[in-house]
């Protein structure tokens, strides 16, 4: 029974339903004070069969190895049925259990941990994450153009409100893990290029309008923004976004820049144009270098 747990169990289930997965870091960086709190809390959730524990060891990560945790099937049926709960959860929790599934989405979680301490260190800074666990039904956006796909699902979508000034803006997030074909001249072949296309005409037909009464705010547009997952996979973006044309919405960076600078920080190419000078989502009298440091 839900009501058999302590506050901090249904606090680490919610923000489980919540991101899917997560390292011990990750769930330290979001309510404990240390790792070592963190796996033994994991360890007795565990035991009691609530969560599941995945052991990350890959050969291409340095460092210490560290446990990724997600909810069990026991955990989920407690949730649905939890009067604690203000949202519907989703029975199957979707992620993929291969190495680039599952490093693609903990790359995700890490933006929105980055994003969680810009919240925390601006206070008159509001971040509004739409869960794509919890709000599934909201990621999928129909394109009904016979040039591009049926429809775009991004990795995140979020938006930044300024409480002092009043004002919004819509992000739209992609993280880029070097896998998808840059270009192809093939129709039914998915790339990058006709990723950006799909965003063009999202922007063009006011798609981005749907978001406005989910997120509570009014929008006149929207940025993507491409994470790399290397620097050398940056450039490459860079380059295609400079190919097309009309794309200064389009900001991109790489995760070394993200972890070292924070993601306030001066670390988007606008446009792909790595030469001009680089620019920070909050504008430039806000910019500020603020990187999530690591939990002991």
């Amino acid at each position: 029974m839900i009501k058999d747990l302590s506050k901090k169990d249904i606090e680490i289930l919610n923000l489980l339903s919540d991101y899917s997965i997560l390292t011990i870091s990750q769930l330290a960086s979001l309510c404990f004070p240390s790792r070592q709190v963190t796996r033994k809390k994991t360890k007795d959730l565990a035991r009691k069969r609530l969560i599941e524990l995945i052991h990350r060891d890959f050969s291409h990560i340095t460092g210490r190895s560290e446990n990724i945790v997600r909810l069990s099937p026991k955990s989920l049926k407690l949730l649905s049925e939890s009067e604690y709960r203000d949202r519907e959860i989703p029975s199957q929790l979707s992620f993929g259990t291969g190495l680039h599934d599952i490093e693609h989405q903990l790359l995700i979680n890490w933006v929105r941990l980055h994003l969680d301490f810009m919240e925390r260190k601006a206070s008159h800074i509001k971040v509004n994450f739409l869960s794509p666990q919890l709000h599934q039904n909201l990621y999928q956006i129909s394109i009904e153009d016979s040039g591009l796909s049926s429809s775009l699902i991004p990795d995140g979508i979020f938006s930044l409100s300024n409480t002092q000034q009043n004002r919004a803006l819509l992000f739209f997030l992609e993280v880029d893990m070097g896998t998808e074909t840059l270009s192809s001249s093939r129709t039914e072949t998915k790339n990058v290029r006709k990723k950006i296309l799909a965003y063009q005409h999202i922007f063009r037909e006011m798609l981005y309008k749907k978001f406005e009464n989910s997120l509570q705010a009014s929008f006149t547009g929207f940025r993507t923004l491409f994470l790399a997952d290397t620097t050398t996979r940056l450039k490459q973006l860079c380059q295609l976004t400079q190919s097309i044309r009309s794309t200064d919405f389009i900001w991109l960076t790489d995760k070394e820049s993200l972890f070292s600078n924070g993601i306030s920080d001066r670390i988007w190419v606008k446009g792909g144009k790595e030469d001009k000078e680089q620019y920070s989502i909050l504008g430039p009298s806000l910019a500020s270098k603020s990187p999530l440091l690591p939990i002991k």
